[in-house]
């Protein structure tokens, strides 16, 4: 493994331990910034030449949901989908910057720096809670992972955080980033990780003192879990120990008996996610050599998982590379207009001021995929900071550009069908929130960082509340409200 990405894990493993109308779409050529789609790396990789024919399972409606996003529902197209993204150029420049409030503390030097900012958010409710990388959420409940437990934090409608309890048992003290909670079983997942338990909790009954339902031992002791992600029905948890190479796919439909159904996958993962009624996986950095190709997602066959038969493994339908990334993170499915896209992101750059194509932070990438097998890009969503072109400015700013710095670590969008809103936790440069109703043009809409702390994992975008509930390192859950004469509060409001 790359020893730049093994300091990084190391550094982090100690700390832990201690509306408005929707733009016009782009048309080719129309602003500088914008590349022909061929900038995915043309080294794509296939299992077998056997897979070149169609791969059964596939289904072609709607996924109905999925572990962390909220629910799915239509909205407006933001472009005409019947005319594929393919044949528009990518766009690559930053995203152009968020119109703030007058009084906003804006980032007037280059955007996505660290520093204490402000643009069309506000602190409602904050309460201190341990942090390292995980947060979830069900109903008007959060849970935050720290190194030695799990603070459980009820959310009043006025955005007012109470802790009510605290979650310690194993899988549920540190459990890096797997944490997740279904909002269709409601169950509350968590894969210990500096151990092999993986522990389930009922919150569907009372979000706010979650009942411990069952644990199980994936793998041998020590097997060091890392990721997972629900299926979109909520009875199959997959989680990932990306340190051993293993997945394991755990039936939860009788939580108290929970029965791992598959172990054999045709590639492990980072992280990952699971679309299509439970019948496909993303799996994110699915080869741990593949760190000085760049990023790297698989797009796993999962049909007979789902099915649960008898012998089912996770197949590889196709894996892709693209130069500008590293350390592959967390991959969302989602569909515009009927097309299947993909939001991934890196959580390293793949440079260092020396290549203009290869940029010293991870941000993240569009694709669409309706053709899995020949994914194009369809944008990639970034801050000035996070811009090749401004590698020196920004490290000189930030103290240098190595481990995680500025990069793009977990993005959420605020629905799966007709994406609005994604919400990225930038580390050290807080939260940034984009439009992204046109995925062929991401524009900023408003931002929230501290100086003193950084973000590393997903936001919840709470629509009905028109609020974003955050985590921060090393301990403050924060309550943001969208400021209510902004776009982003227009856009939100918005079928």
């Amino acid at each position: 493994m790359h020893r730049r990405l093994v300091a990084t894990w190391i550094a982090l493993g100690l700390a832990a331990c201690g509306e408005g109308p929707a733009p016009d779409p782009v048309e080719p050529g129309e602003e500088d910034g914008t590349v022909a789609p061929g900038r995915l790396d043309a080294t794509v990789r296939q299992d077998a030449a056997a897979r070149d024919a169609a791969v059964p399972g596939r289904d072609a409606a709607p996924s109905p949901g999925r572990d962390a996003a909220l629910p799915a529902d239509s909205g407006r197209a933001a472009f005409d989908a019947s005319s594929p993204v393919t044949d528009n150029k990518a766009w690559t420049a930053p995203a152009p910057r968020a119109s703030c409030r007058e009084g906003d503390r804006k980032d007037d030097a280059l955007s996505g720096l660290n520093g204490d900012f402000r643009c069309n958010l506000d602190v409602i409710g904050q309460v201190p809670a341990p942090h390292f990388l995980s947060l979830a959420w069900h109903d008007d409940c959060a849970y935050v992972n720290g190194p030695d437990g799990t603070t459980v934090i009820r959310v009043a409608e006025d955005g007012t955080p109470t802790v009510t309890t605290t979650l310690t048992t194993l899988g549920f003290r540190s459990n890096w980033e797997s944490m997740k909670a279904s909002p269709v079983s409601g169950l509350l997942v968590g894969y210990e990780s500096n151990g092999s338990t993986l522990a389930v909790y009922d919150v569907a009954r009372d979000c706010a003192q979650p009942t411990l339902v069952s644990s199980i031992q994936l793998g041998p002791l020590g097997s060091l879990g890392h990721a997972g992600s629900f299926s979109p029905d909520g009875t199959l948890y997959y989680a990932s120990s990306f340190f051993t190479g293993s997945v394991y796919a755990v039936d939860l439909a009788v939580p108290e008996r929970p029965v791992v159904v598959s172990e054999t996958f045709e590639r492990g993962s980072h992280d990952l996610f699971i679309g299509q009624n439970g019948t496909r996986g993303y799996f994110a950095y699915s080869r741990i050599e593949a760190y000085l190709e760049g990023g790297i997602v698989a797009i796993m066959d999962l049909s007979d998982i789902q099915a649960r038969k008898p012998g089912a493994t996770g197949t590889l339908i196709h894996e892709f590379v693209w130069k500008d990334g590293a350390a592959t993170q967390y991959p969302i499915a989602v569909r515009y207009g009927g097309r299947d896209h993909l939001i991934i992101t890196d959580e390293l750059g793949s440079g260092n001021c020396n290549d203009p194509e290869k940029p010293q932070w991870g941000y993240a990438h569009v694709f669409d995929i309706a053709n899995e097998r020949a994914p194009s890009l369809v944008s990639i969503v970034k801050t000035e900071a996070q811009h090749p072109g401004h590698c020196e400015q920004a490290g000189q700013a930030n103290g240098g550009t190595g481990g995680f710095g500025l990069g793009t670590h977990y993005c959420n969008v605020d629905r799966l069908e007709q994406p609005r809103v994604l919400a990225c936790g930038n580390w050290d440069a807080g939260l940034r929130v984009y439009d992204i109703r046109d995925p062929r043009r991401p524009r900023e809409l408003a931002y929230f960082d501290t100086p003193t702390a950084n973000m590393p994992g997903l936001a919840r975008i709470q629509i009905e509340r028109k609020q974003l509930w955050i985590a921060v390192t090393p301990g403050t859950f924060y309550v943001l409200n969208i400021a209510p004469d902004s776009e982003l509060a227009t856009i939100l409001g918005q079928d």
